[in-house]
């Protein structure tokens, strides 16, 4: 007979993985059901990382949104309508639950997985703090501007600079900051209107996802 010598697994497969603000959840189906080892049954624990998400998309319909429209949060279903995975945004913010991601969550997985991933994702969050624009504060800018010159200044000319301060609280979005900061711009005459409008950026969630129907 011939001997395999197999790779010890880990006691547990993960089924937690978290990334740039999102986290996926994969269910037992297919940590111990689609990635169980042929010989003797146990999951596969010791392959790449990416295997997981790959079983999912092999074994998976076309994923459907939870909740509301723009939810962002997704779950993924087989053609015998088991429960395989559920992408979703962090359902935890600096550490406070997102009640709208869990009242999702509670409709497809019990309390304990719903623990689980809370305790990982708030885990995550004290271990890796967010530097973004959110934590507050006062944001120091120094501007450029061009004085009365009609045209573009030549590289010989001096640049006047400013100083400004911008107050941005805590929760502050990007969006929030761009806008105090070209309001503060165009007063101390740094940028004119034409420099300052946005383009509007295609709107592009949802387009890699469609609903069952």
């Amino acid at each position: 007979m011939q001997k395999f010598d197999l790779p010890d697994p880990e006691e547990t497969p993960r089924n937690v993985f978290i990334e740039r603000g999102r986290v996926l959840f994969v269910t037992h189906q297919i940590t111990h059901v689609a990635m169980a080892h042929p010989l003797d049954g146990q999951p596969i624990t010791w392959g790449p990382y990416w295997n997981t998400a790959m079983a999912v998309g092999a074994f998976s319909n076309p994923p459907v949104e939870l909740g509301e429209e723009e939810s962002g949060v997704w779950a993924f279903i087989d053609e015998d309508d088991n429960l395989l995975a559920i992408d979703m945004p962090e359902p935890a913010e600096n550490g406070i639950p997102k009640e709208e991601i869990l009242s999702l969550l509670r409709q497809m997985i019990n309390e304990e997985d719903i623990t689980e991933i809370m305790e990982k994702v708030i885990s995550m969050q004290k271990n890796n703090p967010s530097k973004g624009i959110g934590d507050g504060g006062i944001k120091k800018i120094e501007l450029a501007h061009e004085g009365d010159h009609d045209g573009p200044l030549p590289s010989s000319d001096p640049v006047d600079s400013k100083t400004i301060n911008i107050k941005v609280e805590k929760g502050s979005t990007a969006e929030d900051f761009l806008s105090q900061l070209f309001e503060a711009a165009e007063e101390a005459g740094a940028v004119t209107e034409e420099f300052i409008e946005i383009p509007e950026i295609p709107e592009t969630r949802g387009r890699f996802f469609r609903k069952r129907t």
